[in-house]
Parts: structure tokens; sequence; C-alpha cells
């Protein structure tokens, strides 16, 4: 982070196509080098509805979640999903009683 802001995210896509697809042994990339940039970030009041919105409009599966100019997290499309069955699971369970 630099000045409030996440600069980039690696993931196993970067590293992958980036440093090995291109021929690179990963001992000599850098971060800088094969980082994704910009991040979109998402502040941590975010409900999760909007999260995955953003998600998906983005096309991205890893969003930095930021409070105060600080990086307090990563939400991925799993932890949303397993939100969303825990939520059907509770709403449909509260039916049964």
């Amino acid at each position: 982070m630099q000045n409030g802001s996440v600069e980039g995210i690696v993931t196993t896509w970067d590293i992958t196509s980036k440093c090995i697809g291109s021929g690179k042994n990963p001992n000599d990339c850098t971060v800088f080098e094969i980082m994704t940039s910009p991040v979109f970030t998402a502040d941590f009041d975010t409900d999760v509805m909007e999260a995955a919105r953003v998600m998906a409009d983005r096309k991205i599966s890893r969003l930095p979640i930021i409070q105060l100019g600080s990086l307090v997290g990563i939400v991925t499309f799993a932890d949303i999903s397993q939100a969303v069955d825990q939520f059907t699971k509770d709403v449909l369970g509260s039916w049964k009683t």
C-alpha cells in the first residue's frame, strides 16, 4: 500500500501467465513486474452483493477490503458463495419450523 491505496495484487494467474508463461524463472521475477494494477477495492462496510457486483463487473476474483486507509482483508468469490449459501440455509431453515 502506498498513500492509503493498494498498488497491486499478485495471483497464481499472474505468476503463471506473466512469469512462467513468458519463459522466466519465478526466482528472477519481481512482484512489481507481474502484479495486476490498478487494483479495485471496497470499503469494509460494503455489502456482500455489492462486492459480488464489483467483482463480476470488473471480472476479478479477489477484492481487497480497505478500512481507514489500511488493507484489512481480501474477499473472494468462494467467500461470497459461502455467505450466500449460509444465508439460503438460514432462510430456508426458518421456513421448516
